[in-house]
């Protein structure tokens, strides 16, 4: 579990095997990513390159747009929290 120092900010809480990936969606992974850069901890911090890296990766390999994605995400969902 990564928990914020903001007691303002909901918890995050992270465990996601090879299985899990494989299945979660992209807008859940650029969702993920979006929570840990906004995460005072350390470790929210210093899993966001290698979760970048695997969207990055992913993004180009199927080539999804990723800036629509954000658009969809920001449109439909209230993840900005």
């Amino acid at each position: 579990m990564i928990e914020n120092n903001n007691s303002d900010k909901p918890q995050v809480n992270i465990y996601i095997g090879e299985d899990e990936w494989a299945n979660y969606s992209f807008q859940n992974k650029v969702r993920l990513l979006y929570r840990l850069k906004n995460s005072d901890n350390l470790l929210a911090k210093q899993l966001v390159k290698s979760i970048s890296s695997l969207i990055e990766e992913e993004q180009k390999m199927s080539e999804i747009d990723y800036e629509a994605t954000v658009k969809q995400c920001e449109d439909t969902i209230e993840w900005f929290e």
